[in-house]
């Protein structure tokens, strides 16, 4: 700045410098000085501000305050050990449709999901018989997770009208609480099967499962073209888990209705095959027998249509039929088939129990079935039971099998099983009572225990038999004179 005559104010003057070597150069002055000074301080403000805008945006989409959440499961609180793969539980989803018949829709859709799951060893999935424990109730995700061991779980509503089907599903994270993905899918009647594949695609791309091409086969298997035919076998299914005579005759119904439909369904087939074992094993019809020839004949039947089901490979049968390695075959394939299913590992520990000659092996099969399956099943208790009492540890059956009383009072297989053991620990008068009782309840017990134990190897069936016949059992020698 400079003072010039007749004003005064100082004002700027500049200097023009014309030689070409001095290009660049800088001319300083007090008032230049002063601009710069401000000029940086503005630059300043502005870095700032982008700065702490950029660390609000940032923070903002760590933590992503539009995404659901729900409260954190704590690992250290888990009932078992969270398994090293992504492992899932599947929650029985809400029934919306305001009609109570429209369950076994639900439920199936539910069911269809978890087996496609279990068809690959990439993921662990809790089975269906210990998620529909909680059909009904409410319950929190972290409850969830803590109790079976999990990372994931699915959970969802269900509502159908006369055309159309609606799900809403979303997946959570129980370890941090939050919603990886959600989804409504609506879909005609019709088109069913694609509603079910498009919630089983996005569990798997969400938790970045790399299928191999026979697990996609699996996973992505269309059991029948009929959307009708495919909720008949639902009915079917829901029936048979019910396992009692008018339940069974209803399964093996709607799986002939099923049938009618779509000849080549080979699931229901598989239904109508199980449902004439049942009522063979227990004495259920007229003539065991024929429904037993019967039974063989639909599984055949279903094994012809598609070999790739898990569940057509009859593996009890084969045991019954007296072809032991076909049954250990039939389990392997099943296995292969369905690596992460629940239901397999439970039939495999059946067969070695009533084949008599592996218990340690069964109970070993039983143990992984109880990891995916941890609210056991009856089936569950009564072969730790029956393995229990094979390999001489009668006070620990013992338990088991009251337990197994107390919870499933209708169940009488404990009853034949309790004499056995108090006798053979010398308690006598327990034993005649457990044997009175039970055949006075159930007068035709003695030829169906007859029938169920006939796989046992020789020694073991005359050791069982002949025990029990010290304190009341019928005599078979005797009966056949």
């Amino acid at each position: 700045l400079k003072q010039v005559k007749n004003i005064a104010e100082p004002v700027a003057t500049y200097k023009v410098l014309l030689d070409p070597a001095d290009a660049g150069t800088v001319v300083e002055s007090a008032g230049l000085k002063t601009v710069q000074k401000k000029g940086k301080r503005r630059q300043f403000a502005v870095a700032l501000a982008i700065f702490l805008i950029g660390t609000i945006v940032g923070g903002v989409l760590w933590t992503e305050p539009w995404v659901p959440r729900v409260e954190a499961a704590v690992e250290a609180n888990m009932a078992f050990k969270l398994p090293d793969k992504p492992s899932i539980a599947v929650m029985p989803f809400e029934n919306l449709s305001g009609d109570k018949e429209q369950d076994f829709l639900a439920d199936g859709i539910v069911d269809s999901i978890i087996t496609a799951l279990a068809n690959t060893e990439q993921l662990f999935v809790i089975a269906r018989n210990s998620t529909f424990t909680l059909k009904g109730k409410p319950f929190l995700v972290k409850d969830v997770a803590e109790k079976f061991g999990v990372r994931y779980v699915l959970e969802g509503s269900f509502q159908k009208t006369k055309e159309t089907v609606r799900i809403t599903a979303r997946l959570i994270d129980a370890l941090n609480g939050r919603q990886i993905w959600g989804g409504t899918f609506d879909r005609e009647m019709s088109n069913i099967f694609a509603l079910q594949d498009d919630i089983t695609t996005r569990i798997v791309e969400e938790l970045q499962i790399k299928l191999t091409v026979g697990e996609q086969g699996r996973v992505w298997r269309r059991e029948t073209s009929s959307a009708e035919a495919y909720q008949l076998k639902l009915k079917a299914r829901e029936h048979w888990y019910r396992i009692t005579p008018e339940a069974n005759a209803k399964a093996r119904d709607f799986a002939e209705q099923a049938l009618a439909l779509d000849p080549k369904f080979a699931t229901a087939e598989g239904f109508r095959g199980r449902s004439f074992f049942l009522e063979s094993y227990w004495g259920w019809g007229p003539d065991p027998a024929r429904a037993f020839s019967q039974s063989i004949n639909s599984y055949e039947k279903a094994m012809a249509m598609d070999d790739t089901i898990a569940h057509v490979h009859p593996a009890f049968l084969f045991l019954y039929m007296g072809e032991r390695d076909k049954a250990f075959a039939a389990l392997e394939k099943a296995v292969a088939l369905q690596p992460g299913g629940a239901d397999v590992a439970i039939s495999y520990a059946n067969v070695l129990v009533m084949d008599g000659r592996r218990p340690e092996e069964a109970i070993k099969w039983l143990n992984r079935s109880k990891r995916r399956n941890p609210n056991l099943s009856t089936k569950q208790y009564w072969i730790l039971s029956e393995a229990l009492r094979q390999l001489g540890r009668y006070d620990e059956m013992i338990e088991v099998a009251t337990n197994i009383q107390n919870k499933y009072p209708e169940w009488w297989w404990e009853r034949p099983r309790l004499a056995f053991a108090y006798m053979k620990l010398g308690r006598e008068e327990e034993a005649r009572a457990q044997l009175k009782e039970w055949l006075a309840e159930y007068p035709e017990g003695a030829q169906a225990y007859l029938t169920a134990i006939k796989t046992f190897p020789k020694p073991l069936y005359d050791d069982t038999v002949g025990t029990l016949v010290k304190v009341g059992f019928p005599d078979p020698s005797k009966s056949e004179d």
